[in-house]
């Protein structure tokens, strides 16, 4: 049977650009605590920083000292692994993403609603659009 080795053992997860898309795979990795290694590449580096993940360059060697340096360091896997954990819930779980668009949905019914003001069309801010109770205009 197969040792763990250090890497293994302590879970670090590793990300190589071959693996497809990061900013997709990155965030339950990072969510998971774990240390994360990821090739310091445009679809990772414009999220993560070097606080939330060990970036290497995007070559084997570089690459291969990152995981051994994560193999040899546990403060630095513990402190990557509680970085990310942080980063993700701070703003990149399903409640930050939901609170994100409902803010947006506000903002573009604010601004719909202020554009109809301007116009002189639709209710003014704090009048009840659906009140038509308003008989002064009747055309009888």
């Amino acid at each position: 049977m197969r040792q763990p080795t250090a890497l293994t053992d302590r879970r670090t997860e590793a990300h190589h650009p071959s693996q497809g898309n990061g900013n997709r795979t990155q965030f339950p990795y990072l969510h998971s605590g774990k240390p994360l290694l990821a090739t310091d590449i445009k679809t990772h580096n414009q999220i993560l920083t070097r606080r939330e993940a060990w970036l290497a360059a995007a070559n084997p060697r570089d690459f291969a000292e990152g995981m051994l340096r994560l193999a040899a360091d546990p403060g630095l896997r513990r402190q990557l692994g509680e970085n990310g954990r942080t980063f993700v819930e701070a703003g990149h779980t399903y409640a930050a993403h939901q609170k994100r668009l409902a803010d947006a949905y506000d903002w573009i019914d604010d601004e719909i609603q202020n554009e109809g003001v301007r116009k002189g069309i639709g209710p003014t801010p704090g009048e009840d659009a659906t009140d038509c109770s308003d008989t002064s205009n009747t055309s009888a």
